[in-house]
């Protein structure tokens, strides 16, 4: 069910990806007060698992959306962006809390709080990815997850979003947040009061890694614009995930240019073989 990754780079060779200041020569992004959208809410059940445990725990296996539609006015967009003017391809830092009142459309456990304890990997980023004489989009990445009761932790790998708004009237065209569907995107834990050990009433937990083909709150389908100045979202992408990871800063090889550098260098390899992907929460 889960894919393989495989990484292979030289241990002496670090690209460090860096984000230019503030330029006044870029736009400044506001959303009217009056604007507001509708979104729908979307949760698919995990399709796939490796054990089995989401579709044995009752809370999971038939979650739905707690509101299928809900109204937003301009303060919740407004959060994802910057006081200050922005170009295309930089990135700013969002408040962890901006994704908050989305997710708690779906669940109203959401919290950007990780129970797994990795505070280097909280919050979210966003970025102009691209703009024309009257749009602007913006790209975010968020980390955040649904404490589905009291000891049901339910850990999506990551949640991105794109924004597009219209610059003249400051109204917003669209908006959807949502979890990227690829194989092994959202881990779940379960606990339970373990009596059999020497602790009494100690807390053990079972834990799963699944698909969850669709979870996402959305203003629907719209007409990409034309961009006249725009990098590509494969960029943006990278861009946000550099301040999660410190190995998002790495120059990444494939493996055949990778050994022909090292015999070229007298460099080591080193290869790292993963159950599921690295730039992920849930695994």
């Amino acid at each position: 069910m889960s894919g393989l990754c495989l990484g292979i780079f030289l241990s002496s060779v670090l690209v460090a990806v860096t984000q230019a200041p503030p330029s006044e020569g870029g736009v400044l992004l506001a959303v009217h007060e009056e604007a507001s959208l509708e979104l729908q809410a979307f949760w698919d059940p995990c399709k796939e698992s490796k054990y089995g445990l989401f579709e044995r725990t009752k809370a999971i296996a038939s979650i739905q959306p707690v509101h299928e539609t809900n109204l937003y006015l301009a303060s919740s967009f407004q959060a994802f962006l910057p006081e200050h003017r922005v170009e295309v391809g930089q990135v700013w830092k969002v408040k962890e809390e901006a994704v908050l009142p989305f997710l708690r459309q779906l669940h109203p456990g959401a919290t950007a709080h990780l129970h797994h304890g990795s505070p280097g990997s909280t919050g979210a980023r966003a970025c102009l990815r691209a703009i024309n004489a009257t749009k602007a989009e913006v790209l975010i990445r968020a980390h955040a997850e649904f404490r589905i009761e009291d000891e049901i932790f339910f850990t999506p790998a990551q949640f991105e979003g794109r924004l597009v708004l219209d610059q003249e009237t400051g109204m917003v065209d669209s908006f959807r947040l949502f979890l990227p569907s690829r194989n092994t995107n959202v881990d779940i834990n379960v606990g339970s009061v373990d009596s059999s050990g020497p602790f009494p009433e100690s807390r053990s937990y079972e834990a799963d890694i699944g698909w969850v083909p669709r979870l996402e709150v959305t203003s629907g389908p719209s007409l990409p614009p034309h961009w006249v100045d725009s990098i590509s979202l494969e960029k943006a992408r990278s861009r946000l995930r550099a301040p999660f990871y410190a190995f998002a800063k790495i120059d990444w090889m494939p493996f055949e240019s990778a050994v022909q550098e090292s015999i070229d260098l007298g460099l080591p390899l080193h290869l790292i073989i993963l159950f599921g992907c690295l730039d992920d929460e849930s695994c």
